[in-house]
């Protein structure tokens, strides 16, 4: 029988082990330590199932931890939040689904956490002082995620930042990318952004990776177009019918 001062339970004595662990070297927690623990599980998520709660679940615990840490840890902060940057954007980029096929069971909670790791990353990218070139990512991926939300005019604005960010930096076909997504936006909201999409695609072609661009366009339009219609039909199947 234990005595009162002894853990009653398995959860307790478990919970007991873990604070004693807490001082073991073995478990010491470092900004490098998080930086190898996101590697490890996005390259078994890319390289799996693409178990989207899964990896939702360990990613949010790995950004929760990098954040806790950044605050609790003032010497350490700075290197804290930089390894966050990263896992912010990764889990906005994984929880996408205008990347098309093999993206991943992509539910709505998902979608919701993913908008919401996007606008964390622009702010820390920010805190951070980070240049043009490495902000202008994020910019994108929030103006993807605002597309998946069809807020299309958020969607053009931030696309637009991204621009501007990457014109900054020098990168024009980047800038010209970005460009490209803004008529993506502007075909999905209904304008006539079609002929625009098309110059731009033509302008990419020249440069690296402009048939990938072109390509992931195409293939955004496809599946937000096909999202469209489901929702319509959804809406159509709600509506009460006549007596």
């Amino acid at each position: 029988m234990a005595s009162s001062g002894e853990p009653a339970t398995p959860a307790e004595r478990f919970e007991q082990t873990l604070a004693r662990m807490a001082a073991e070297p073995l478990l010491e927690t470092s900004p490098e330590s998080l930086a190898a623990a996101r590697y490890l599980l996005e390259d078994s998520f890319d390289r799996g199932a693409r178990d989207i709660g899964r990896y939702t679940y360990f990613a949010k615990l790995l950004l929760q931890q990098a954040l806790r840490l950044a605050e609790h840890d003032p010497a350490e902060a700075g290197a804290y939040r930089r390894v966050a940057i990263p896992m912010a954007y990764n889990l906005a980029a994984n929880t996408w689904i205008g990347w098309g096929e093999g993206v991943g069971a992509v539910a709505e909670p998902h979608r919701r956490l993913g908008l919401e790791a996007a606008r964390l990353n622009i702010a820390l990218a920010r805190q951070a002082g980070l240049g043009p070139e490495r902000r202008r990512n994020g910019h994108w991926i929030l103006g993807a995620h605002l597309i998946a939300a069809g807020d299309f005019d958020a969607a053009a604005q931030e696309f637009a930042v991204s621009r501007d960010l990457a014109s900054e930096a020098g990168l024009g076909q980047a800038a010209r990318m970005a460009q490209g997504w803004i008529h993506v936006a502007e075909i999905l909201a209904g304008k006539d952004a079609a002929p625009k999409l098309d110059a731009t695609k033509r302008a990419l072609a020249g440069g690296d990776n402009g048939e990938s661009f072109a390509r992931q366009y195409d293939t955004a339009l496809r599946v937000f177009a096909e999202r469209q219609t489901e929702r319509a039909a959804a809406q159509q199947d709600e509506r009460p019918t006549a007596p």
